[in-house]
């Protein structure tokens, strides 16, 4: 009995996290679809610093395939 209490007060307590958590996510995405830098600074910074590695990596693959091309075109 007192394992089916734990449980019960467990999902209880997922369940009425989710609910208060759902408008404001809900909020957040609004936000972030007419301005993304809008919510930047409510976004995980983790997120964030993954996000600008990879836009550094694309401009290096770009900017190496250009020079690459230009090497071709200019052969």
């Amino acid at each position: 009995m007192k394992s089916l209490q734990r449980g019960w007060l467990a999902y209880s307590a997922v369940f009425d996290t989710q609910k208060k958590a759902l408008p404001y996510a809900g909020r957040m995405f609004a936000k972030a679809s007419q301005n993304p830098n809008a919510v930047k600074g409510q976004s995980r910074l983790d997120l964030v610093i993954k996000q600008e590695e990879k836009l550094e990596q694309y401009r290096f693959i770009a900017e190496q395939e250009a020079a690459r091309v230009e090497v071709v075109l200019n052969s």
